[in-house]
């Protein structure tokens, strides 16, 4: 992986870096809670929840294969409910995978599905990792890309958009997050001082992600990230701003959004999901 890439990478998306991980590790419980939580953290929040809601629907919908880009550590794979035979890749950089892959041995964390880490750079032959790993492209999968493409510039996005769609089976899913315009310009400056802190610039941003998506044949359904409609009861502000996506990969109808992991099905009841990707025709 190229310097410039390394400076750029979203380690800050799983809100600490391998390096700041390490150090962080050192620190009192009581001082990580602090460190981790303050006005954003709702929307960190809601991104979860919105992607976790989305890929069980994937699941219940007969996916079997996820696959997540620059996965940092992202615990999905041990805190959701997972089908048998469901195979879950994180393709991120060979020392975030091997730092992962000891935190999760020393910590006792299972998953909850046959887990891959790949360590490999996702502006090269990432896709030839993956398959080797035993990714088949003939089956439906879901595909998670958060915190990311924020960080590519537009022509590697589109490089690896291309790819994931070669990747993509008919029936296939894909979440996305992406920034809003606006983050790039002087409201988006707080964001862009704590992401220039953990060494990494914001450089991409954009607000025509449903276009952009359907331009490699995906049909999206997209949602500002502080649309109260997805927001689960939380009112969030309306900067920092972004942009969440679910799309299906092909023809014919989109299907439904059902179920919500077991810790939020109580929530759920009270606050019934009215997103669903059949929103839109």
């Amino acid at each position: 992986m190229t310097r410039s890439l390394r400076r750029l990478w979203p380690s800050w998306r799983a809100h600490l870096s391998w390096r700041n991980w390490r150090q962080a590790s050192e620190l009192p419980l009581t001082r990580l809670a602090k460190r981790w939580t303050g006005p954003n953290s709702g929307t960190f929040a809601v991104r979860t929840r919105y992607f976790d809601d989305r890929l069980i629907a994937a699941l219940q919908d007969g996916i079997r294969q996820v696959v997540s880009l620059a996965a940092g550590m992202d615990g999905r794979a041990m805190r959701l409910e997972c089908p048998p035979g469901t195979r879950w890749y994180e393709v991120d950089m060979p020392e975030m995978v091997a730092f992962k892959e000891a935190l999760m041995a020393r910590a006792g964390m299972a998953p909850t599905c046959h887990w891959s880490g790949i360590g490999a750079d996702l502006v090269a032959d990432w896709y030839s990792e993956l398959q080797e790993a035993g990714f088949d492209r003939r089956q439906p999968s879901a595909w998670l890309i958060e915190g990311l493409l924020m960080y590519l510039t537009e022509e590697v996005a589109d490089d690896m958009l291309a790819e994931v769609t070669r990747a993509s089976a008919p029936g296939s899913w894909l979440l996305v997050e992406h920034l809003d315009t606006r983050m790039l310009g002087e409201g988006g400056r707080t964001v862009q001082d704590a992401v220039k802190s953990q060494n990494s610039v914001m450089i991409s941003a954009r607000d025509d992600v449903a276009d952009w998506l359907a331009g490699y044949g995906w049909r999206a359904s997209l949602h500002a990230g502080s649309d109260p409609e997805i927001g689960y009861g939380r009112v969030l502000p309306e900067m920092p701003a972004g942009w969440l996506a679910c799309a299906v990969q092909g023809s014919g109808p989109y299907p439904p959004l059902v179920g919500t992991t077991r810790n939020s099905r109580q929530a759920a009841q009270i606050l019934p999901l009215r997103d669903s990707p059949r929103r839109l025709a």
